[in-house]
């Protein structure tokens, strides 16, 4: 990060929040949707060489672009039904380019049950200016309320839907940092493409969740955005994370596994949901992603702070250890 450059949220903070003159809607620019009377609105952006390789199938990346909102609006147990795009195209980006995207966003809008609503469409005029996509998503409540980033209470268990670090990976397998056995590295690079958010899990959410957020800038980054709006500690237990087999085996074979475990905790792109719980409603939360076949795991717990909210990592042995790196950084 270059000297005196501010990360993204400080700017939001200094820049845009004023801009919001305080209306409800905008949740002060402190969470991931906007509340608009019965709907539920997110708005996320994909930059060519940023946000996914150049060289990527363009269908696969529409389907990213749906998905990631997709799962900012689940986090908020929200189910999404429309979204409005707009893309500004490269300057030599031909039909059948734009036919593989579109293609992209036909089988996710049958999947996810979408409709474009809207958006706008343009081409840039440098010949090495970058696809650009934005995606902005609507949807509707699917439980009692709308949790924010905010409602978590000391005492509260800290649950995360799915696998964590398995995008990350398979980044690193995609730019050749990376070879594992070809299974595993199919199931990396998948889940680095086609994430895929709880949506089985959005009533749920919007029942219980206190305070929920999704996971898309790395689990340790994303936390201490939850630690900070709720003002509590996050205590995390490093034995307890899901990780997947892939994930697992490469974490076994690293020589430095404390630099390996905080590479797959601020990884990025897992597109899960961090959940606030209270300890009252854990069976029952429990009991209906069983049901519903989405990976749920306990992985820590929320505690009042003596001074600033802080995200801790515990060993088995009840030994802290040191967080070296947080997650993506936008500037």
């Amino acid at each position: 990060m270059a000297k005196n450059q501010q990360d993204e949220f400080s700017l939001i903070e200094k820049y845009f929040q004023p801009l919001t003159r305080g209306h409800e809607a905008a949740r002060a620019l402190l969470d991931d949707v906007a509340l608009v009377e019965d709907l539920i609105i997110t708005n996320d952006m994909l930059i060519a060489g940023v946000h996914f390789l150049p060289e990527d199938d363009l269908a696969l990346v529409a389907r990213k672009a749906l998905r990631v909102n997709i799962s900012d609006l689940t986090a908020k147990g929200a189910k999404a039904f429309g979204y409005f795009l707009s893309i500004a195209w490269p300057f030599n980006i031909s039909e059948t380019d734009m036919a593989r995207f579109v293609e992209g966003l036909r089988l996710d809008g049958d999947y996810y049950d979408l409709a474009l609503l809207g958006g706008d469409t343009t081409r840039h005029r440098k010949a090495d200016a970058p696809l650009t996509i934005s995606v902005t998503m609507l949807g509707h409540a699917g439980g009692a309320r709308v949790p924010s980033r905010s409602g978590a209470q000391a005492g509260d268990y800290l649950y995360v839907t799915g696998v964590i670090g398995d995008a990350g990976l398979g980044l690193k397998v995609l730019q050749g940092q990376l070879s594992l056995d070809a299974q595993a590295q199919l199931a990396l690079m998948g889940n680095y493409y086609l994430p895929s958010p709880p949506v089985a899990l959005v009533a749920a959410i919007g029942q219980y969740a206190r305070a929920s957020l999704d996971i898309s800038d790395g689990l340790l980054a994303d936390a201490a955005h939850l630690a900070k709006a709720s003002q509590m500690d996050i205590n995390f237990h490093a034995d307890k994370m899901p990780f997947s087999s892939a994930a697992k085996l490469w974490l076994s074979e690293q020589p430095d596994q404390q630099a390996a475990l905080m590479s797959l905790l601020s990884g990025g792109d897992d597109y899960q949901t961090l959940l606030a719980i209270a300890p009252q409603d854990a069976l029952e939360i429990e009991a209906l992603a069983q049901k519903a076949e989405i990976k749920l795991t306990r992985i820590g717990e929320a505690q009042k702070p003596k001074a600033n909210p802080a995200i801790r990592l515990w060993s088995d042995k009840g030994q802290e250890i040191p967080i070296s790196q947080s997650g993506y950084q936008h500037f």
